[in-house]
């Protein structure tokens, strides 16, 4: 039986966290640190390389991107409300940009703004819908009807962050550790 954050036990943040935390360091280097040290810095190639290791270890060209310089912008917003045009005209085309789906796009934007957005894949899609098939296909459409689904999904954990007692810019890791361990 799958466990969702209908089943999340407050009590287990300071040990999930302590695994995303702890857990993250290879020979002395902790890249979940470097990267979260970066989220006031305008991104570029480099991050961007950093970023796609510390999710799926690929490599994704943004070199010549058209979104780039608006994708920097994200910084300074606050809040997805009022934003929300703004961001979808960005995650249009960082989704048509080759190796960018929508996991890949949501954590480059959670490294590029931790109060604002949060990564939506596998894991903890499964904590907050559980075996949604008709949203998983949603998420997996990389299309307008995905993005929907990535704003949908971000005010589900607001209020789900409130409910659990979970700092948001912590939800996914929280989340995906919880997925882990209960889960399997």
């Amino acid at each position: 039986m799958i466990k969702t954050i209908k089943d999340f036990n407050p009590a287990k943040i300071k040990d999930l966290e302590g695994l995303y935390t702890y857990g993250a360091y290879k020979d002395g280097y902790n890249l979940t640190t470097s990267l979260d040290n970066k989220a006031k810095a305008d991104f570029d190639q480099q991050i961007i390389n950093e970023i796609v290791l510390w999710k799926v270890n690929r490599y994704v060209n943004v070199e010549n991107a058209d979104w780039m310089d608006d994708f920097n912008k994200l910084k300074f917003i606050d809040e997805l409300d009022g934003n929300q045009t703004f961001v979808k005209s960005i995650l249009s085309k960082m989704l048509k940009t080759h190796g960018i789906r929508l996991p890949m796009a949501s954590t480059m934007l959670r490294f590029r703004n931790p109060n604002v957005f949060q990564i939506i894949d596998v894991r903890t899609f499964r904590v907050i819908y559980g075996d949604d098939a008709q949203k998983k296909k949603i998420m997996d459409a990389n299309d307008d009807n995905s993005i929907e689904l990535y704003f949908e999904y971000l005010l589900t954990l607001k209020k789900v962050c409130a409910e659990k007692g979970i700092v948001f810019s912590d939800a996914d890791r929280i989340l995906y550790q919880y997925d882990i361990e209960e889960n399997k």
